[in-house]
């Protein structure tokens, strides 16, 4: 399985995303970061079922169940 790698400024934004969440409702952040990690796992374990946005880099969305407190 290939070991997957966020852009500097993705990996920012997510921990932005993160606070602004956590900030709104304790615990929500931990939420988003918990989806971001399935979404992620996902990826890994079936990659062609996510569009290629370029070279070897795979795009998903992170489902906001939850996270509309």
């Amino acid at each position: 399985m290939r070991q997957i790698t966020f852009h500097e400024e993705a990996d920012f934004e997510t921990l932005e995303a993160a606070r602004y969440y956590e900030k709104r409702t304790a615990g929500l952040g931990l939420t988003f970061l918990d989806e971001v990690e399935k979404s992620t796992h996902r990826i890994m374990t079936n990659p062609s079922t996510y569009q290629r946005v370029g070279g070897e880099v795979r795009q998903a969305l992170v489902p906001h169940r939850g996270l509309q407190n």
